[in-house]
């Protein structure tokens, strides 16, 4: 279970510093983004 929480906690830390400080994204688009992140990370395993 420690592994899936650090695995979710460096997607949002990731995708924050990567889109949202950029502007490329505003926080309503985050959830979205994080979901198709996580389902192409599990789908690849």
């Amino acid at each position: 279970m420690r592994i899936v929480a650090e695995s979710l906690t460096g997607i949002i830390e990731r995708l924050t510093l990567t889109k949202l400080f950029k502007g490329i994204k505003t926080p309503e688009d985050l959830p979205h983004l994080f979901l198709c992140k996580m389902i192409n990370k599990i789908s690849t395993q």
